[in-house]
């Protein structure tokens, strides 16, 4: 870890997805911003491997941001398993690809926008940016989903629906 002061949180995507809670009074800044694209790291035994991510506050100070795997003992995690993840830019799905792709799984990560797929780019195995509201959009997760089976000589383990749209009243 780079920076002097560092902190350890469950998720990074906590200090992002509440940026609008976060509002700075003077000129509409958000409080925490992003500094890098978080990345995995390799570190040391007994640690291992983490997710870094460093923001900066308004003030200038900069904390990075730790996210370590799960321990999970006497379990035999199928790492040659590919999981399609829709949903990605933020929340359940984000944290959800983060956590996989720590435990070893290979991740094929669908995102709305570039900018969440930006985020995850250095954590998963692949990202792709599509409406899955449009068959355009579904066709190309599927595409990008099926090249990588082939590349890799695998089959999909499983798939996690996330993408979806709430609509007032509903």
């Amino acid at each position: 870890i780079t920076s002097s002061k560092s902190i350890t949180a469950t998720t990074a995507t906590n200090i992002h997805d509440n940026e609008n809670e976060n509002k700075a009074n003077n000129n509409d800044r958000p409080y925490w911003e992003l500094v890098n694209i978080p990345k995995i790291v390799g570190f040391p035994a007994p640690l291992d491997k983490a997710i870094v991510a460093t923001v900066r506050n308004i003030d200038g100070m900069e904390v990075d941001i730790v996210q370590y795997p799960v321990t999970l003992t006497n379990l035999d995690m199928p790492t040659d398993k590919i999981i399609l993840l829709t949903g990605c830019d933020s929340g359940f799905a984000r944290s959800l690809a983060c956590r996989l792709s720590l435990l070893g799984f290979s991740v094929v990560a669908a995102c709305y926008t570039k900018e969440g797929a930006e985020f995850l780019d250095r954590i998963v195995t692949k990202t792709v940016v599509a409406d899955l509201g449009s068959s355009e959009g579904v066709t190309c997760v599927i595409e990008a989903c099926r090249n990588e089976l082939r590349s890799r000589g695998e089959t999909l383990w499983a798939i996690v629906n996330n993408a979806g749209v709430c609509l007032p009243g509903n």
